[in-house]
């Protein structure tokens, strides 16, 4: 199989869910590669970070497109023993689908794991998205505002002569 182009995200969108946990995923699709628009498979997978300096842990968890998907698990899950294997696509994984109107619908197993907000931010992660509640969000990019002020990004980024 051919994998062509893969998506990249890096903007961040603010989401409401509704009483059916799904959310209005047209802004998104709109990003796809043409091959992918069409799919209304999305893979998902719960994620934890630590806020640097903290014990807090943030839940989030990721939204990847077919293309993405295959990509991590063959090069994370594939070799894995198939026990050690079954328990993360198990514990860890789940899936979303699109319905007829570009409605994502998350299980709501991954919307009590990030702490079943209505608010939700959709922060892309390059080849992937990560679906916060805006809660935990806003809590931790105010927490790694304090551990890197500026994380010296203008220099990072600034035209160099």
């Amino acid at each position: 199989m051919k994998m062509g182009k893969m998506n990249s995200f890096s903007e961040k969108y603010s989401y409401s869910v509704d009483e059916k946990g799904r959310i209005n995923f047209k802004k998104i699709i709109k990003r796809l590669h043409d091959e992918e628009k069409n799919n209304s498979n999305y893979h998902l997978l719960k994620q934890n970070v630590e806020l640097y300096g903290s014990k807090k842990k943030y839940p989030f968890f990721y939204i990847f497109t077919e293309r993405s998907w295959k990509k991590f698990y063959d090069e994370k899950v594939e070799g894995l023993d198939t026990p050690v294997r079954i328990r993360f696509l198990t514990t860890y994984c789940g899936e979303a689908s699109l319905d007829n109107s570009d409605r994502l619908s998350f299980p709501k197993e991954f919307l009590e794991f990030i702490g079943l907000e209505k608010d939700l931010i959709l922060q892309g992660d390059g080849e992937k998205i990560q679906v916060w509640s805006k809660r935990d969000f806003d809590e931790y990019m105010k927490g790694i505002s304090k551990v890197a002020p500026d994380a010296g990004f203008d220099d990072m980024f600034s035209k160099r002569s």
